[in-house]
C-alpha cells in the first residue's frame, strides 16, 4: 500500500521507518492503521476512504480531494465487480 511521507514522524514513534515500508506485510499493517485512523474520524464512509490519501485538513479543497480520490476508489471497485457508489456518505 502507498504511504505518505507525511506519516513517517507517527510511524517512526513505532520503530517503523521509510525502508521498513518496502516489506507488503509492513506496508499492509500501516497503511490499515492509516486507514483505521480515518475510519475513527469520519466513520464508514467514502470520506474516509477519501483521508486515506488527501488527510484529514477541514478546508474544501482537501474536501474535493478527498472525495475526488474515494470517487476513483469506488470506479475500480465497480470495474472490478465490486459494491460501491462514491459521493454518498
Amino acid at each position: 500500500m502507498q504511504i505518505n511521507a507525511r506519516w513517517l514522524p507517527a510511524l517512526a514513534a513505532h520503530g517503523i521507518d521509510r525502508e521498513a515500508l518496502w516489506q507488503p506485510c509492513v506496508s499492509i499493517e500501516v497503511g490499515a492503521w492509516v486507514l483505521a485512523q480515518s475510519i475513527a474520524r469520519y466513520g464508514y464512509t467514502w470520506r474516509a476512504v477519501g483521508a486515506y490519501n488527501a488527510g484529514t485538513a477541514r478546508d474544501a479543497s482537501a474536501e474535493a480531494r478527498r472525495m475526488a480520490y474515494a470517487r476513483r476508489v469506488a470506479a475500480r471497485l465497480r470495474d472490478a465487480g465490486g459494491a460501491g457508489a462514491a459521493g454518498r456518505d
